[in-house]
């Protein structure tokens, strides 16, 4: 190389860092790291529910035809249903805070968040979305563990395949997701 060429290169970094140097880097312009963890919730639960789709086949395949229909709505009714029961009481007891860490009584399960009342927000917020950024992450928290209610009654669908009334099933799917 000769040395117009690397003086002009050094010139032009340095012109480069001029430019760097001068921006200043402000936080508002940057994705917040609960807005990344946010959206990385919002791709896993979209691949988890895509899970039921995937279970759905699955149980087709290994049934006889004549009760295809049951199966697939029994699908349709787990993703349903886990969504209504999931924001009735299942986040709340899986999320909701309790008195613990103050009377170290009621360690097991949530006493707050039922129909997502009180996420993020005060004394009675969960602690796990009890940050400035609460709004996006809880929701996107709550669509991601709904996301796996879903397929959890999903997968227990496929065991009981053909074993099971529909009326049984469903109570159970009732109580799994809520």
């Amino acid at each position: 190389m000769s040395d117009e060429s690397i003086a002009d290169l050094q010139a032009r970094i340095e012109a480069l860092e001029a430019i760097i140097s001068a921006q200043e880097l402000n936080t508002r312009d940057v994705l917040h790291t609960d807005d990344g963890n946010a959206f990385f919730l919002l791709f896993g639960s979209v691949l988890v529910f895509g899970m039921q789709a995937g279970f759905a086949m699955l149980e087709v395949g290994s049934v006889q035809i004549k009760n295809t229909g049951k199966i697939l709505m029994k699908n349709i009714f787990d993703a349903s249903v886990a969504g209504l029961f999931w924001w009735i009481t299942g986040y709340g007891l899986a999320f909701g805070s309790d008195a613990f860490i103050e009377t170290g009584k009621n360690g097991f399960a949530g006493g707050s968040g039922f129909l997502y009342a009180g996420i993020g927000s005060g004394d009675d917020a969960s602690p796990l979305t009890n940050t400035p950024f609460a709004k996006t992450y809880g929701q996107a928290q709550w669509l991601f563990q709904w996301a796996f209610a879903g397929a959890a009654a999903t997968i227990v669908s496929g065991a009981v395949a053909e074993r099971c009334a529909m009326l049984s099933y469903f109570i159970y799917s009732c109580c799994i997701t809520g």
